[in-house]
C-alpha cells in the first residue's frame, strides 16, 4: 500500500510504518462530553453552569458555580493558575466545564476545563503526537478501507475501529472486551508474520534429482 508524504511524517512521529499499527496505538483513557443530570462522584463529568463568584487565592483560584443540569452548587478549583486562565471565568457567564468532581464535605471541581464540543467521546492517546492532533490523524485515516488494504479481515477492523471510536458502554468500561483483545491480538500476529514474509530468502538446491511418482503411487493399498 502506498502512503502519501503527510501520512508518512505522522507514521515516523509515531514510530510506526502501517495503519495496522495505527490501529494498535489505542486510547488510554476517554473523556465522556455527554451531559448527564445527575452528579457523578469521583468521575470526570461535564457541567452546564454559571459563574457565581471568582476567589483569588496565592497558589489558586476557587469559582463558585451554579450547576444547571444537576442544580445545585459546586466549587471549582485550579491549582497554580496560569495569567490566561484569570479571564476565562466571568461572573454571570454560563458554559460548559469538564473536570473530576469529588465530594468531601462539599463538593468540587478540580482543574475544571471550558469545553465548546458536547455530546461526544473523546479518546485520549499517549504517544508521540498531542491528542487532538492525534485524534484528527485517527478520524481521517483510521478506516475499514485503509485496514482491509493491508489484508485485516472486515471483522477485526470493525472491532479494532470501536476502540478509536467508542461507545458509550466502552467509554465506561475499564476493561478490553474478550472481542475487542481479540482482534489486538490478530493485528499483532499479521504484522508481525508480514515482518517474517519479508526475510524470507529462496536458494537454488544443491541437486536436482527428478523422478517420477508412478512407481510409489502404485504400492499404495487404494
Amino acid at each position: 500500500m502506498k502512503y502519501t508524504k503527510e501520512q508518512v511524517t505522522k507514521f515516523e512521529k509515531l514510530g510506526i510504518v502501517s495503519f495496522s499499527q495505527l490501529a494498535l496505538i489505542i486510547p488510554h483513557s476517554y473523556e465522556d462530553l455527554n451531559l448527564y443530570n445527575h452528579l457523578q462522584i469521583d468521575k470526570a463529568q461535564l457541567i452546564d453552569a454559571t459563574v457565581e463568584a471568582v476567589n483569588k487565592f496565592p497558589n489558586s483560584i476557587q469559582i463558585t458555580f451554579f450547576v444547571h443540569n444537576f442544580n445545585q452548587t459546586l466549587t471549582g478549583v485550579l491549582f497554580h493558575p496560569k495569567p490566561y486562565m484569570m479571564h476565562q471565568y466571568k461572573v454571570g457567564t454560563r458554559d460548559f466545564y469538564y473536570g473530576l468532581i469529588e465530594c468531601k464535605g462539599h463538593c468540587s471541581m478540580a482543574m475544571p476545563k471550558k469545553v465548546t464540543q458536547i455530546g461526544s467521546i473523546t479518546p485520549k492517546y499517549r504517544c508521540g503526537m498531542r491528542t487532538d492532533a492525534m485524534s484528527r490523524f485517527v478520524q481521517k485515516h483510521l478506516t475499514v478501507e485503509n485496514l482491509l488494504a493491508e489484508g485485516i479481515k472486515e471483522s477485526v477492523s470493525q472491532e479494532v475501529l470501536k476502540l478509536h471510536f467508542p461507545s458509550n458502554e466502552l467509554a465506561l468500561n475499564k476493561e478490553l472486551s474478550s472481542s475487542g483483545l481479540d482482534a489486538l491480538k490478530y493485528i499483532e500476529l499479521s504484522i508481525y508474520m508480514k515482518e517474517l514474509s519479508a526475510k524470507r530468502r529462496y536458494f537454488e538446491p544443491l541437486k536436482k534429482n527428478k523422478k517420477t511418482y508412478i512407481k510409489w503411487l502404485k504400492t499404495l493399498p487404494f
